[in-house]
C-alpha cells in the first residue's frame, strides 16, 4: 500500500461531488482528500467536475495536507501532476504576490455577490470581476452565466494583498456579450438561416389548372334551326333599322312630289310665253 504524503499517487474513490467546487476522494478508512476545482483538469473545461461521479475510481496526486483537518489532503486529478510533468499547464498560483499586472490566466467561478463576479485563481486565493465591466442587456443572466465552476479567462488588474484578494477582468478574448444557452441557440438558427436563406416562409401554391373537354355522345347531331332568344339591346337595334327605313321612304315620297310641282310650274310658264 503506497503510503499518503505530499508528492505521492494515490489511487481513491469518489464519495461525493460539490458541483462546481471540489471532488471529494476517500483514499483509505481514515485518510481523505479533496480535489478542488482548480486542481481537476489540464485542458479547459466548461464545468470540470462534472466529469465524475460517485463510487468512480481515480487515481490521485497528492499536493499536500490540509492543517485544519486532520487526515485530510489536498489532491489533485491533473494528467500533468499525475504523470510528472516539469512544466506543467499552468503554474500553481500559491500567493496573491505571485501574480503580476496584465498576466492572463484561467479562473473558476466561485459565486456572485451584489457588486462582483468571485473568482477561483487559486488555492485559497480569490479574485473579484466588477460587475459593471461585463457587458450585458439584462442583469439576470449573469447568474445563469456565471454559475459556480464555470472556466473562465481573466487578465490581473491589481493584487491586493492586504485585503487578501487581486481585482480581475475578464479577458480580452473572451466574449463579453454574455448570452444564456437558449439565446446563443436561437442566435446560431437565425444565423444558419440567414446563411442558407430563409426557407420558413410559407410559399404561396399556384392554382391548378384544369383542362376543360367536351364529350359528345356519337348519337349527337347540331340543331342547325336553333336560335338564341333576343336580347333587349337586339330589339333595339331592330326598332332602329326600321326607323332608318321609314325616314327613307319618306324622304322619297317627298323629292317626288317636288319634282311634280316643279314640272307642272315649268309647263305653264311656257304657256304664257
Amino acid at each position: 500500500m503506497t503510503k499518503i504524503k505530499a508528492g505521492a499517487v494515490v489511487t481513491g474513490t469518489v464519495t461525493t461531488i460539490q458541483s462546481g467546487r471540489c471532488i471529494n476522494v476517500s483514499l483509505t478508512k481514515n485518510e481523505k482528500g479533496s480535489v478542488f476545482v482548480m486542481d481537476i483538469s489540464d485542458d479547459d473545461l466548461f464545468n470540470p467536475t462534472d466529469l465524475y461521479e460517485e463510487g468512480q475510481e481515480v487515481q490521485c496526486y497528492v499536493i499536500e495536507s490540509i492543517p485544519s483537518t486532520k487526515h485530510m489532503w489536498r489532491l489533485s486529478l491533473k494528467s500533468s501532476r499525475i504523470e510528472g510533468s516539469d512544466e506543467p499547464v499552468q503554474a500553481e498560483i500559491r500567493r496573491i504576490e505571485d501574480l503580476v499586472k496584465g498576466s492572463i490566466m484561467k479562473g473558476f467561478v466561485k459565486h456572485l455577490s451584489d457588486l462582483n463576479i468571485v473568482v477561483w485563481v487559486g488555492y485559497n486565493i480569490w479574485g473579484h470581476i466588477s460587475r459593471r465591466t461585463v457587458e450585458v442587456e439584462d442583469e439576470d443572466v449573469l447568474e445563469e452565466v456565471f454559475f459556480p465552476g464555470k472556466m473562465i479567462s481573466v487578465r490581473v488588474l491589481k493584487p491586493l494583498p492586504e485585503k487578501g484578494i487581486v481585482k480581475l477582468k475578464l479577458d480580452d478574448a473572451f466574449d463579453t456579450r454574455i448570452t444564456t444557452q437558449k439565446q446563443k441557440r436561437e442566435a446560431q438558427k437565425e444565423e444558419k438561416l440567414l446563411s442558407n436563406g430563409n426557407h420558413s416562409a410559407p410559399v404561396a401554391k399556384e392554382p391548378k389548372k384544369i383542362a376543360h373537354s367536351l364529350t359528345v355522345n356519337e348519337a349527337f347531331s347540331w340543331d342547325t334551326t336553333f336560335r338564341l332568344p333576343k336580347r333587349k339591346s337586339d330589339d333595339m337595334e331592330d326598332d332602329d333599322e326600321e326607323d332608318d327605313e321609314s325616314s327613307t321612304q319618306v324622304s322619297k315620297r317627298k323629292k317626288s312630289r317636288f319634282r311634280s310641282v316643279t314640272e307642272q310650274l315649268q309647263e305653264e310658264k311656257r304657256l304664257f310665253e
